[in-house]
């Protein structure tokens, strides 16, 4: 199994080379970022988000999911072809079905800001994360790991000059990450020809049922997940205000640079698990990785605790400073949830969606609860305390 481990941490440094270090970016920006940007704006950025993470699930069918597993242990070129092939139609569908449903929620049922922001952040993330899961299921680290280097370079570069330069306000941060998201698309396209992989003539249903019996389990966890995760957000612009979210939102940034260090292990993971999972040690890999990322998750917590305190006044305009007051207490929510997230792989990898079922309900219920019966009391303190009653459960 120490090839499995070496695996595992060059898989961890591919992905957060990939993914964190636009968090980490982001995070020295802020102090940019929170000056142009009102704490109301930035709460309405954020609600799209967050909303749009709850949409995508069923929009795409958790394809990206499937399509990861299945290239993974596709023997032939064949079997590529057919799984590519429906990662591609559900692509399109979901594509289609996102402007559809943007605009008929726009004019008929509650007017949207930004609807055709909105409808292409949708879109381009979406795409991404199921093109990604393409790059790397086939076998091109470095494609990844360059391409995410350049949609980092171009996010980063887009957002001040959007901001500073054109000064268009909210519509910045949407407009970096759609542009940023097809940098990657086009240059990953480029670098890999994944194309090739596409018969646009033959629909293979066989395949289709194959995956979609192994994603469809995943939505109902990806709606709890966000249910214990994210709701937060959505009861917190409507009870608190806007502005108020705004504050939320930036004090989860410590949290998300957190989140997103430890998921890239987990993506990681999830790869080594299904490729591992049935060897005779996986035991002894699990038990091995488990304390690694329990000491690594809480080491990490440690020391960015006392660090936030010092430099969060430095990064932020002051009318962002009542954040600091919460960081903390998300920061260690985060940490904990962590670890839930990495036991959760095991289940992906024995096809046992399913059995992430319990956990994820139970811990939405606690957090709805908290969160409904001491917000009118307590405020934005609701959710803070409903992200640690929940994650310790």
């Amino acid at each position: 199994m120490e090839k499995s481990t070496r695996k595992l941490l060059s898989g961890s440094m591919i992905y957060f080379v990939g993914n964190a270090l636009t968090q980490l970016v982001s995070l020295l920006l802020l102090r940019f970022v929170t000056g142009k940007i009102t704490p109301e704006e930035y709460g309405t950025y954020n609600l799209v988000v967050t909303v749009s993470n709850l949409i995508a699930p069923f929009l795409t069918l958790q394809i990206s999911d499937a399509v990861f597993k299945f290239l993974i242990q596709s023997k032939t070129e064949e079997d590529k072809k057919k799984y590519y092939t429906v990662a591609f139609y559900v692509s399109v569908v979901s594509i289609a079905l996102t402007f559809l449903g943007t605009y008929a929620t726009h004019f008929w049922i509650a007017e949207l800001p930004h609807p055709h922001l909105i409808a292409m952040y949708l879109a381009a993330t979406n795409l991404y994360t199921v093109y990604q899961r393409i790059v790397r299921s086939l076998g091109h680290s470095k494609v990844y790991v360059a391409g995410n280097l350049l949609r980092t370079v171009v996010y980063i570069s887009l957002e001040i000059f959007f901001i500073y330069v054109f000064e268009m306000g909210v519509e910045a941060l949407f407009w970096s990450v759609i542009c940023s998201y097809f940098v990657f698309l086009l240059f990953a396209e480029w670098q890999i020809k994944s194309f090739r992989l596409l018969d646009i003539r033959h629909f293979p249903k066989q395949n289709f049922g194959e995956m979609v019996r192994f994603s469809l389990p995943l939505i109902p966890n990806a709606v709890f997940w966000w249910l214990t995760t994210s709701i937060n957000t959505v009861i917190v612009s409507a009870r608190c205000g806007l502005d108020v979210n705004g504050i939320y939102t930036v004090a989860n940034k410590f949290s998300a640079v957190l989140i997103m260090v430890t998921s890239v292990f987990s993506l990681a993971w999830q790869e080594s698990a299904i490729a591992e999972y049935r060897d005779e040690k996986f035991k002894q890999f699990f038990t091995g990785t488990f304390n690694m990322i329990m000491k690594g998750t809480f080491s990490v917590v440690a020391v960015l605790l006392p660090f936030m305190a010092l430099v969060f006044p430095y990064l932020l305009d002051e009318s962002y400073y009542a954040s600091i007051d919460y960081a903390p207490f998300l920061l260690l929510a985060s940490g904990i949830s962590a670890i839930s997230g990495f036991t959760a792989q095991i289940f992906v990898a024995q096809s046992k969606n399913h059995k992430s079922l319990f956990t994820n309900v139970l811990g939405m219920v606690i957090n709805i609860t908290v969160i409904f019966c001491l917000v009118d009391k307590i405020g934005l303190w609701a959710a803070v305390c409903g992200s640690l009653a929940a994650d310790l459960a």
